[in-house]
């Protein structure tokens, strides 16, 4: 696949998203929680595919340690916010807000 074939396929895709994004914030919590289960599920069957993906792209050594931070920064980061916003949403559907740390006010109000 050459560059210009890729940019494509990536523009297209990103256009899709934001065609979809009003559908997403209609859906119901439960849904929106299937949604995010079933992308989970695909980023297990895909994660080893993008990490050598990504490491050949970068030209590293598939024995390299730092085909570690691929997967860190990779399918990990992307499984671990996946997991946040399954909590958030499980709160959510059962009447509770998720606990905040710190919330403050700025002095502009927001």
């Amino acid at each position: 696949m050459s560059q210009s074939t890729s940019t494509a396929a990536l523009d297209a895709a990103l256009a899709v998203l934001q065609g979809r994004k009003d559908h997403w914030a209609r859906l119901a919590v439960r849904d929106k929680m299937a949604v995010l289960v079933a992308v989970r599920s695909n980023l297990r069957r895909a994660a080893a595919k993008w990490i050598d993906l990504s490491a050949r792209a970068k030209q590293l050594d598939p024995a390299s340690p730092w085909v570690g931070e691929e997967w860190i920064t990779g399918p990990w980061a992307l499984a671990a916010g996946i997991n946040g916003y399954l909590r958030t949403l499980d709160l959510l559907s059962r009447g509770r807000l998720p606990a905040f740390k710190r919330i403050r006010t700025r002095a502009n109000g927001q």
